[in-house]
């Protein structure tokens, strides 16, 4: 039946007729009548035109070997014969006549003719052909047909005409038989999962689905069931099984690109935390740390937009890089919108700073009577550095934008890397800019806790007994190591030979061991791979500082007569310079970062 559907949409595309969407109905008696009435017609038609190239090749040949006779007639009656030539002539005559005899002793001379016609291409190969099968006694005349052969004579009008009249009746219903052939291919491809039942009235299907959908799945076999008029309801039971079920993840417009993420780097196991929710926050709060900027985010914001209000015309393009952008069109939008936040936390702008909420340094209390500056500071000084002790230089107004502040591996993580999150908070809270300079440093703090060496009398520390504490977050840290590589094999081994499975205690170690080793080096490696983050923003910053300076800082330098037009033309390299290197090469750059990071 596809097969059929499939020529016939042949036939309505190579005449042109391929109709509109409709809704009309026709049956299948219908179909197989238009589908015999068009053999026949197609077959018809190709007896006709051979029959009718045939009869015009000989209608031309007659015509063509007529001229050529009446020209050789026409040419000996008006040939005269010379008086002082008639010797000569005779004993032509003489010679030919003896020549005709000896030909005649060994076998009769005979002369033919033959007419036809032949391809113009294969030509100089037939003339070939007969030199050397006549030893060169021939005489070979040929004329081309300036008419073509094929013509459209009444015959063939009709036909055309018939065959266009039964393909438009079978392309009203074109688009109904298509849908009608998938419906079908996709219910016998259902069918053939099934088991029939030993009475062969019921099929017998088994299936994973979601527990939320059991009613909707239930209401449809009713319904389907009382359509069809079936005596016997449909049965839905949930049956126990020792398989581990699918991993099932919900998604919409909204949500698919971010879950194609995760799934890209692997699919978790049933029952397993879905991390696509939290990246939908993370990714972008990522990209947007490595690629903050207000004036890029917001074109990139813009850009998504416009992706919106485009959908339709989107759906329609069939190319595979555009599809990729379009089905990330909200990744896109959370990506602009957060770049702008960072942006404004940079108080960057391409590449250009911006002072919208005032600053709570002042310079001005720096100098005398109160600081301990003068003009000859200014000069004498290469580097000055104000001095918070100082009353009116930090006024200690805070900023706007403040910062954003299973079982084994979360205690190993929070012990470790936690604790260190826990410093730098509480540091932050507890340590003013008048003491920041006799502070413990951090990185000094978190290296001597991991490797236990203290110096008291040199070491400060943040808070009372951090030296016990740091010592019990160590020790529990590394008890989490064989928590990790034993329990679990052990409750599985357990687990599964309760219920008479076959079991490898070995493979189980192994397996738990590489993943054990995996996580301890990955929380280490993960953990300075963030480094990148303030890597790539600082790379971004210096990239449209160096794109300022040097290309739409030009144009202001120019001149007071030439700098509008200087400007015009600049500003088009530098919108090209921006888009090109800063949003998409940049971009890409950041967001392959942060795919990474969540990886």
């Amino acid at each position: 039946m596809a097969m059929r559907v499939h020529v016939w949409e042949k036939y309505l595309c190579k005449s042109g007729l391929w109709p509109k969407k409709t809704a009309k109905e026709r049956d299948r008696a219908v179909f197989e009548k238009l589908e015999k009435e068009l053999k026949e017609i197609n077959s018809n038609h190709e007896v006709l035109k051979q029959n009718f190239t045939e009869m015009m090749e000989i209608k031309y040949l007659l015509q063509i070997t007529e001229d050529f006779f009446e020209e050789a007639e026409s040419q000996l009656s008006s040939s005269e014969l010379p008086s002082h030539d008639s010797e000569s002539m005779a004993a032509s005559l003489r010679q030919t006549s003896r020549r005709t005899s000896s030909v005649s002793a060994g076998g009769s001379l005979k002369l033919g003719f033959v007419a036809g016609v032949i391809k113009q291409e294969r030509f100089p190969a037939f003339e070939r052909v007969l030199w050397r099968v006549c030893h060169g006694n021939f005489v070979l005349r040929h004329v081309k047909i300036q008419a073509p052969l094929e013509d459209h004579v009444a015959v063939l009008k009709q036909t055309d005409e018939h065959r266009k009249h039964i393909l438009t009746s079978a392309a009203a219903s074109i688009h109904e038989w298509s849908m009608k052939v998938k419906k079908m291919k996709a219910i016998y491809y259902t069918l053939n999962l099934c088991n029939i039942d030993i009475t062969q009235r019921l099929i017998i299907a088994e299936i994973w689905c979601a527990v939320s959908d059991l009613s909707k799945i239930h209401a449809a076999l009713v319904t389907r069931s009382e359509q069809n008029g079936s005596s016997l309801g449909p049965i839905l039971n949930r049956i126990k099984t020792e398989q581990t079920p699918p991993t099932f993840n919900r998604t919409n417009a909204f949500t698919s690109g971010f879950q194609s993420i995760i799934d890209a780097y692997g699919v978790g196991n049933y029952q397993e935390i879905n991390p696509a929710p939290y990246s939908i926050v993370t990714f972008p709060f990522l990209f947007a740390v490595m690629f903050g900027d207000c004036g890029h985010g917001l074109i990139m914001t813009l850009f998504a937009m416009w992706m919106f209000t485009q959908e339709q015309q989107f759906k329609k393009l069939k190319n595979e890089l555009i599809d990729t952008i379009f089905n990330g069109r909200y990744i896109v939008l959370l990506m602009g919108i957060f770049s702008v936040y960072t942006g404004f936390i940079y108080n960057d702008c391409f590449s250009k700073t911006f002072n919208i909420f005032g600053s709570a340094w002042n310079v001005k209390a720096m100098f005398k009577p109160n600081g301990p500056w003068s003009n000859h500071s200014l000069h004498d000084s290469a580097v000055l550095q104000l001095d918070p002790a100082v009353p009116g230089v930090f006024s200690g107004y805070p900023y706007p934008f403040g910062i954003d502040p299973f079982i084994p591996e979360i205690v190993f993580m929070v012990c470790l890397f936690g604790y260190l999150v826990f410093l730098i908070i509480y540091k932050w809270c507890i340590v003013t800019v008048d003491e920041s300079e006799t502070a413990p440093s951090i990185l000094l703090l978190f290296i001597n806790m991991l490797l236990f060496t203290y110096n008291e009398p040199t070491d400060t520390f943040l808070y009372k007994r951090q030296r016990g504490v740091q010592t019990f977050l160590v020790v529990t840290a590394l008890l989490m190591v064989p928590w990790m590589l034993f329990i679990k094999p052990l409750l599985l081994y357990k687990e599964q030979k309760n219920t008479k499975q076959l079991v490898n205690l070995g493979d189980m170690c192994v397996y738990q061991a590489i993943h054990t080793i995996e996580y301890c080096l990955g929380c280490i490696s993960n953990t300075a791979s963030y480094l990148r983050l303030w890597a790539l923003s600082l790379a971004h910053a210096e990239l449209s500082e160096v794109l300022w300076k040097m290309v739409l800082q030009v144009a202001f330098t120019a001149g007071n007569h030439l700098e509008s037009v200087v400007l015009v033309v600049i500003f088009a390299a530098f919108a090209v310079l921006t888009v090109a290197i800063l949003l998409i090469m940049e971009g890409l750059s950041a967001f392959l970062h942060a795919l990474r990071l969540h990886w």
